[in-house]
């Protein structure tokens, strides 16, 4: 019996291709004005540019970078970075907001408040900078708010969650 010549092509790429590599979720970060941004990326993975959203090429070590806990970029890149799925390290900050990035800004802040943070002030410039607290956790977190949505979330010093001349 003939074996089609495909069929073997497709039987040696099937079994020498290796497992297909996890993937994570999509994150969206964007610079805005040549700002540097800073978004959480969950677990400790890969991460690649998967679709340019500005005609500023986004150039890793040029205008992006992987942190330990997300991306930076600066410089008008924006885009959507795809990651690879490496498991996030359990309670790895017990911050409660690493999904909230990208969320419009009232279902994240709803969100917030029912994870047990209350609003503790906001600052307006370039971006509309919004802190929360926790006084279980004892953290501070900063919300940079751009066109409706947080663009990025992260734990900022618990003396930021002070108006001004309190601390």
């Amino acid at each position: 019996m003939k074996t089609p010549r495909g069929f073997l092509v497709f039987v040696l790429c099937a079994t020498f291709a290796g497992p297909a590599a996890a993937r994570g979720p999509n994150v969206t970060c964007e610079s805005y004005d040549g700002a540097r941004i800073r978004c959480d990326v969950p677990g400790d993975g890969r991460v690649w540019v998967d679709a340019q959203l500005s005609r500023t090429p986004c150039i890793e070590g040029e205008n992006w970078e992987r942190t330990s806990t997300g991306i930076v970029v600066d410089k008008g890149c924006r885009a959507i970075f795809g990651t690879s799925g490496s498991k996030e390290p359990e309670n790895r900050d017990d911050s409660g907001f690493a999904d909230l990035a990208g969320s419009p800004a009232k279902e994240a802040k709803a969100a917030l408040l029912k994870r047990g943070y209350s609003h503790a002030r906001s600052v307006h410039s370039a971006y509309l900078h919004v802190y929360f607290y926790s006084p279980d956790r004892r953290s501070c977190i900063e919300a940079l708010s751009y066109d409706g949505r947080y663009q990025s979330l992260s734990v900022v010093g618990w003396e930021n969650c002070m108006a001004p001349g309190t601390h």
